[in-house]
């Protein structure tokens, strides 16, 4: 997208008052300094501490056609000199003063919904901070992103059971944007990683040690996505994080892959948008650092000259859970499609940022399931009588994975159930505070629903193994993955670690401390 003119002003000390959006202001509370990118000289031992500029509101944030809000400036070991405003993007910046200025959305139609507002110390232009802003459009719910279950962006061919989203990533500090499609959402990981082609140029996150700092994520699916970490300003629906270390994905023509990445080559490397099935992936988990989760692996290297090595990044330069980084609908997400009993070409549905931060993300009644750390709970299988005690719930995985030996396999090589008929799964979900539900599900012939129906995207009957015998072999024999199919027909929560979750006075108990699911069917 085109960068717009930048707009300079001067501040005064005319003291004004905003009209102040409420919704912005749930989080008003917190304060996030941006520390000047050039420190002062020194005078002996007593060097000069860094000036720095605090805005309220403290991150990025929505506004709708028409409204104003106020922004404000707190400045620290400044001269005092003034702040000046800038606005990069339409709109207008109306009564600047010392300390605050106040935003006022253009009121008519939307040409480019990015908009930043920068203060700089009129003393030292390299103190400065920024609010990145999206501009909407009346009667849209900011929290609310569309996703499909289409098929996927890669030409000529339709990946099953995969929902889809588009992304608008910025260079930080600018209105210089990149909108992209094809990103998986996937509730089983955690960090937005983009291929590096579909990136606009963006600056590289560092080590402490100064040098560039790349990772390799491994999957459970024994696959594993190399590339940089980079930052950005990450806009998806009315939602703003910003300055966000995602991960650039794609290796470098000059840059070997250790090999405890590859696994010593048994893990694929999807770095393509043909071997990764998509332009990216949006990973939403319970943690808010991809370090944190434990189904998956992050590594994290410094590389040199083409060779890397393995390093211990800064938990602030890690790859992050995007939600977390929101203003206020931070602390954990909703992923809803309608019902689907059989093959669809196109299924529809929305991921809801927030839990209970708004009237369109309210708990109600529905049932929480708590998990471990590694983001597990049990499933009690009728057809077995197991317990499968490392279950997850993961909207990545295109169809229902668990160990059943009285499930015929398809031909081949392939992983699918292939049933002489459709066969009825009897399970129940059993989460660490011991909430239960029971769940029935049908299990289709993958050869037969796959070749009757190749432009579907959507199946709610496809299934597999993931292991076979009994519940004592390891993860793999004691987990049910609960894929895209678990989520058609439900309204699924997925609440952060170390996130608060407020209370809905509709539900009939305060809700228990995050990680955990809970769903809704009827909605």
């Amino acid at each position: 997208m085109q960068t717009r003119d930048r707009q300079t002003i001067m501040t005064s000390d005319t003291r004004i008052e905003g009209a102040l959006c409420a919704r912005l202001f749930l989080g008003m509370a917190l304060a996030v300094s941006l520390v000047s990118l050039g420190c002062g000289g020194s005078s002996g031992n007593n060097p000069k501490p860094a000036a720095s500029i605090t805005l309220t509101p403290p991150g990025g944030f929505s506004i709708f056609q028409g409204q104003t809000i106020k922004l404000t400036a707190q400045t620290r070991n400044d001269s005092g000199a003034g702040i000046l405003w800038s606005l990069h993007g339409d709109g207008t910046l109306l009564n600047p003063a010392t300390a605050s200025v106040t935003y006022v959305a253009p009121t008519t139609a939307i040409t480019d919904p990015n908009v930043v507002v920068t203060a700089t110390s009129a003393s030292d232009s390299s103190v400065q901070a920024y609010i990145p802003i999206t501009l909407l459009p009346p009667n849209v719910f900011p929290n609310v992103l569309n996703v499909h279950v289409n098929g996927g962006p890669v030409a000529g061919r339709v990946r099953q059971n995969a929902a889809f989203t588009s992304v608008t990533v910025c260079i930080p500090a600018t209105t210089t944007c990149q909108a992209i499609n094809g990103i998986l959402i996937d509730t089983g990981s955690v960090g937005l990683r983009i291929l590096s082609s579909a990136l606009p140029a963006l600056p590289a996150v560092q080590n402490a040690d100064g040098s560039p700092l790349s990772e390799c994520f491994q999957y459970r699916s024994q696959s594993y996505v190399w590339g940089d970490i980079v930052a950005a300003d990450i806009r998806i629906a009315g939602e703003v994080a910003r300055d966000l270390p995602i991960q650039a994905v794609g290796i470098p023509a000059n840059v070997t892959v250790p090999s405890d990445c590859s696994d010593n080559g048994a893990r694929e490397a999807a770095v393509t948008q043909a071997t990764l099935d998509a332009n990216g992936i949006l990973g939403i988990g319970y943690q808010q650092k991809d370090s944190a989760t434990t189904a998956s692996k992050a590594l994290y290297y410094s590389c040199s000259g083409g060779s890397c090595s393995s390093s211990a990044a800064p938990l602030e330069r890690q790859v992050s859970n995007p939600i977390v980084d929101f203003l206020v609908d931070n602390n954990g997400a909703i992923l809803q499609f309608p019902a689907l009993n059989g093959a669809a070409t196109q299924l529809d549905g929305t991921l809801t940022f927030g839990l209970a931060t708004q009237t369109n993300n309210q708990l109600g009644d529905a049932t929480v399931f708590t998990v471990n750390s590694s983001g597990s709970f049990t499933t009690s299988l009728a057809s077995t009588g197991q317990s499968l005690t490392s279950s997850v719930i993961d909207s990545g995985n295109n169809a229902f994975f668990f160990p059943d030996d009285s499930l015929p396999l398809c031909p081949g090589t392939g992983t699918f159930y292939c049933p002489s008929s459709s066969t009825s799964v009897a399970s129940t979900q059993i989460g660490a505070n011991r909430a239960e539900s029971a769940i029935q599900f049908t299990v289709e012939n993958a050869d037969a629903l796959l070749s009757s129906n190749p432009t579907a995207a959507a199946f709610s009957g496809l299934a597999g193994s993931n292991g076979s015998g009994s519940c004592s072999g390891g993860v793999g024999s004691c987990q049910f993955q609960w894929g895209l199919p678990f989520f058609y027909g439900r309204r699924v929560f997925i609440a952060i670690s170390g996130q608060n979750i407020p209370y809905d006075p509709v539900a009939s108990a305060p809700p228990p401390a995050p990680p955990w699911f809970a769903y809704l069917t009827k909605f």
